[in-house]
Parts: C-alpha cells; sequence; structure tokens
C-alpha cells in the first residue's frame, strides 16, 4: 500500500492510497517519491490492521481515523 498526498492539494495529514503488487510497486513508489508526494509504504496486511484498530479505539461510531472510500 502506497500512502501518498498532493501538498499542493491536501493537508499534511490527508493520505490517498494506491494498493500495488509486488511488480509494480518500485516504480509506483518512484513515481510518487519524484514528485514529493509519496509518504509511506506499508504492506497491505498492516494498513488494514491500523485501520481495524483505529476503528476499535473510536467513539464507536464507525467513523475511524483511516481513509474513507474515497481515498482508496
Amino acid at each position: 500500500m502506497l500512502a501518498w498526498n498532493n501538498p499542493k492539494l491536501h493537508t499534511p495529514e490527508r493520505r490517498k492510497t494506491w494498493l500495488a503488487c509486488e511488480e509494480h510497486r518500485e516504480h509506483l513508489s518512484s513515481f510518487l517519491g519524484a514528485r514529493g508526494f509519496l509518504k509511506d509504504v506499508v504492506p497491505f496486511a498492516d494498513w488494514e490492521g491500523s485501520r481495524a484498530d483505529a476503528r476499535t479505539e473510536g467513539s464507536g461510531d464507525g467513523g475511524g481515523s483511516g481513509p474513507s472510500a474515497a481515498d482508496r
């Protein structure tokens, strides 16, 4: 999972995501990195786990602090 944002369009804490296979991860990381957009590369299982943890720590309204469906 490539976490990124465009600093000209997004607030610093905002994260957009790209799911990339092994074959394309390096190329996409380079593409985003060259533009200053790449923030993190995280295994998908870890990303999903952190989203589930955020939902259980939230107020119980299901809002969570992970990316919205529009960000995926």
